[in-house]
């Protein structure tokens, strides 16, 4: 799915490692990413498109284009993925007061 993650990682002398550490996740799952053993969330794929100033559809292969991504810090990129993040927890939340009868 993430066809040229490793194409702008090597490119850009980035250890898996240091990717890992900038999404706050394992080597390994950066490593699953780039093998396609793995597919990132929306927010990591927005956090990485931001770290390498490129686009979600070049980092998933949909165009050749690099293009230029939005600038983002990549603290700000940080809080989207966060925000992402918590949307996501707040719904699956929702979804348990629904089916509890909560809600």
């Amino acid at each position: 799915m993430v066809k040229n993650l490793r194409r702008l990682r090597q490119a850009n002398g980035i250890s898996q490692q240091k990717l890992a550490e900038y999404l706050h996740l394992s080597q390994q799952a950066v490593h699953k990413y780039e093998t396609s053993s793995n597919e990132p969330s929306i927010g990591t794929l927005c956090a990485l498109a931001t770290y390498f100033g490129t686009s979600i559809d070049y980092i998933v292969g949909r165009t050749s284009d690099q293009g230029e991504a939005e600038e983002y810090s990549p603290e700000t990129a940080l809080q989207r993925k966060r925000f992402i993040e918590m949307i996501r927890d707040l719904n699956e939340t929702c979804d348990q007061l629904i089916d509890a009868g909560v809600l």
